[in-house]
């Protein structure tokens, strides 16, 4: 990926561009069923935001306005979803600081995004791929309010808390569906209502150590009129997610470690398998050398722990035989993607 950022203000406006050029490509190989050809597909992805913002008061109120547009390219097997498209996402927000150590937040805004190669293609293992879905789209709302320690208070370390609700109305949602005892489909819902409140408290030292603990209530309801599924909870979106994240670095080097805990709601539409508390654990080293501004290079070890389960001798008529692994699951014995290793390089001028 290469991103470019851009800001210039003019007494108290401030305007702001982005440009974003992202390259992913994608090969997923069936490890149930090793004798099934891999997919691989190529997207080309090209994003321009444009923003302005406003300060009045003295800073004490700001204004914020932006829409940020997504060129896809897509080259996939067959051709069959292979062309261009155009995302538009419009926002707009405001933040009122009454005091030095309090910020109230809104913001209005619309999505719309074109479904990733996952829910496309699937991992070749638990999730499978729909290669039909519809871009997902919607409005969405929030409020918040921030508390931090003043600047310089405490010296080099800072503490802030922030509280936040939002709510979303969204149309053809993507959503993961239980379609066999291990896998799951990807499906467009045709209208969705997602509501919560999150909590996040912040604690660092500046250019050593971070730590941030923080929690999600989330409430995701099916809309879409069908019988018996309206207005019962979304599969695959948990009601609880707590985290935490711990970071440290200095002179470019950085190691993170993050827990993801989360529990509640169900795996399939109709409710009748219901999600187990899982822990998800990942890890990032990170390097930004000083002698390459704005160059960065991390390797992220994501779902540590997870190992293909079930493995399974089957012997023929013929008397050979073969080893059939059936399922993956996580440290704690949830179904999902087994673990993964990603390394991303990035410029940002």
């Amino acid at each position: 990926g290469l991103g470019i950022d851009l800001c210039g203000r003019a007494g108290s406006w401030i305007a702001t561009g982005s440009l974003d050029l992202t390259v992913e490509a994608w090969r997923s190989s069936d490890r149930l069923h090793a004798a099934e050809d891999p997919v691989e597909a190529i997207r080309v992805e090209a994003g321009l935001g444009l923003g302005l913002a406003a300060s009045l008061l003295g800073g004490a109120l700001i204004l914020e306005s932006s829409i940020g547009g997504t060129m896809v390219h897509d080259s996939m097997p067959g051709g069959e979803r292979s062309g261009t498209s155009v995302y538009l996402s419009p926002r707009a927000g405001i933040r009122v600081e009454p005091l030095a150590w309090l910020a109230i937040t809104g913001s209005l805004s619309y999505a719309h995004r074109p479904p990733n190669f996952l829910e496309l293609f699937g991992d070749g293992g638990t999730f499978r791929g729909s290669g039909g879905l519809l871009p997902e789209q919607g409005f969405s709302a929030d409020a918040g309010i921030a508390l931090s320690l003043p600047h310089g208070l405490a010296g080099d370390l800072e503490v802030a808390a922030r509280a936040t609700g939002f709510a979303s109305r969204m149309v053809n949602l993507v959503a993961f569906m239980q379609n066999s005892q291990r896998t799951m489909i990807a499906e467009n819902v045709s209208e969705a209502g997602i509501s919560g409140v999150e909590a996040v408290l912040r604690a660092a030292w500046i250019g050593w150590a971070s730590i941030e603990i923080g929690y999600t209530f989330l409430h995701a309801v099916d809309r879409s009129g069908v019988e018996p599924y309206d207005g019962e909870m979304l599969p695959n979106r948990p009601r609880h997610d707590l985290f935490m994240e711990a970071a440290i670095g200095h002179f470019g080097v950085g190691i993170a470690y993050s827990l993801d805990w989360i529990d509640g709601g169900f795996v399939d539409r109709a409710r009748l398998d219901p999600i187990s508390g899982r822990t998800i654990h990942s890890l990032r080293l990170s390097w930004a050398p000083g002698f390459a501004p704005g160059f960065t290079m991390e390797l992220a070890w994501t779902n540590i722990g997870n190992d293909l389960l079930d493995i399974t001798r089957i012997t023929s008529s013929t008397g050979s035989s073969v080893w059939r692994r059936k399922a993956v699951s996580d440290v704690d014995g949830y179904p999902l993607p087994g673990t993964g290793l990603f390394l991303t390089l990035s410029l940002r001028r």
